[in-house]
């Protein structure tokens, strides 16, 4: 099977070159090409490797032509789709991109069951821990609150709302914290790979702040940051989420707190007082993360999709 991925672009916020670079070590026949801003590349690509699937995370609707010209050429079209969507997005979807795709590929719950009739097979694969690109010189995590070094008692890493500056500003007055704000991915502050999981792996508690209009959807739905935090090995304390336990249970690999400020800092608190039991739970969400949902067992995944569906076709 011949896997042609469309990639929104190459820079370190674009995850296209990561599943190529995973679906590589794996031996899987595969190739890279285009963008979102200039599909023109994918398009010399495909007529020359001409591909089984095309794994598209370039998704938009100016580039519907193209998405259309892919299927009549009796190649499959996959959707991989990692964010929420409100406003304008849900309305692309709906409108826009319905029927575009033979599969699509939600990261979060709430949006795999909302389009769940918006192709013949729909799929919820959470996000994932790239653990390949925070690997040391020695091809290892780091080290877990490593004491000749730097330890924090609290930590954020992601971009901000007014909320969330508020509550990590009243934080930052009663912790020893590290906060790093990015508020646009690809910006000089924004750190991955090792730096990001070294930052995780000295602090004793990370913390997840949900932005106000992701709160309380109907499935489960957090952020990539729980994934990135505890596969770094960090204690984490995430929002209140429902069906939560479809992928962890409280008190075994993470907990959570009920969306206020006071419950926060009353969880905070506790935590930093009960070492053992902080540490228990930061190592069995930590395992968690490795064996059930790093990029590497989740690309094998999103080929099995593409598989079972080129079976189906060739029968």
């Amino acid at each position: 099977m011949k896997v042609l991925i469309w990639t929104c672009g190459f820079a370190s916020q674009h995850a296209g070159s990561d599943i190529y670079r995973e679906a590589v070590n794996k031996n899987f026949d595969v190739r890279i090409a285009g963008s979102r801003s200039n599909p023109i590349p994918m398009w010399v690509e495909f007529c020359k490797y001409k591909p089984d699937w095309v794994f598209c995370l370039a998704i938009h609707p100016r580039l519907s032509e193209f998405y259309r010209k892919i299927r009549e050429s009796n190649c499959k079209l996959l959707f991989w789709y990692p964010d929420q969507c409100d406003g304008l997005r849900d309305r692309l979807w709906r409108t826009e991109y319905k029927d575009l795709a033979d599969a699509l590929v939600f990261s979060i719950l709430d949006t795999a069951k909302k389009y769940d009739n918006l192709a013949k097979d729909v799929y919820w694969m959470p996000q994932y821990f790239d653990k390949a690109l925070c690997y040391d010189r020695n091809g290892k995590l780091p080290l877990r609150l490593d004491t000749n070094k730097e330890i924090y008692d609290l930590c954020f890493i992601g971009s901000t709302d007014g909320l969330r500056r508020k509550w990590l500003i009243d934080l930052q007055s009663m912790y020893k914290c590290k906060f790093v704000i990015v508020n646009r991915p690809g910006t000089p502050n924004e750190v991955r790979g090792i730096k990001m999981a070294s930052i995780y792996a000295q602090s004793k508690i990370a913390i997840n702040i949900q932005r106000r209009n992701f709160l309380n959807p109907d499935y489960f739905s957090t952020s990539n940051r729980a994934y990135n935090a505890m596969g770094s090995g960090v204690f984490y304390i995430n929002h209140a989420l429902k069906n939560m336990e479809l992928m962890w249970k409280e008190k075994i690999h993470c907990v959570t707190y009920d969306n206020t400020f006071n419950q926060l800092v009353q969880t905070i608190d506790y935590y930093l007082k009960h070492e053992k039991e902080r540490e228990q739970i930061a190592l069995a969400g930590q395992q968690n993360i490795l064996e059930f949902h790093s990029l590497e067992k989740r690309v094998g995944e999103y080929w099995k999709v593409m598989e079972d569906g080129f079976k189906k076709e060739k029968r």
